[in-house]
């Protein structure tokens, strides 16, 4: 069971709000927080849709997330936010490694979403 997560957000103020959520749900799970994405079991990238830059730092940040699941298939990505709610659809056929996303609006679900990564990543 992952015990550890990495967050980063993008973009907009709102998002510092969510991430804060975001945090509050995570360890509710018995999740812990740590500084960098290497060491974490569940990588959670908290995106914006509303900031060109936030899109262009997202793409590089998962690119580095797959680099990390390659690394240790176990391993959990998570994306939460504007662009995980507005580009749902093709989240799943862009990036291929990611376990599950979640737009701001329905947040509540991550610790739902993240049981069923779990479970998922632990089927094989």
């Amino acid at each position: 069971m992952p015990a550890t997560y990495y967050l980063r957000s993008f973009g907009c103020q709102m998002n510092e709000h969510d991430a804060e959520r975001i945090r509050a749900l995570l360890e509710a799970e018995g999740l812990h927080e740590v500084d960098a994405p290497e060491a974490a079991d569940v990588l959670v990238y908290n995106t914006c849709t509303v900031r060109e830059s936030a899109d262009q730092r997202l793409a590089g940040h998962l690119g580095e997330a797959a680099r990390l699941k390659r690394e240790r298939p176990g391993r959990l990505v998570l994306l939460t936010g504007c662009f995980a709610q507005a580009e749902r659809e093709q989240v799943f056929s862009r990036f291929p490694f990611v376990d599950g996303a979640v737009g701001p609006q329905s947040l509540w679900r991550l610790p739902e979403l993240l049981r069923v990564a779990r479970e998922a990543a632990a089927a094989g």
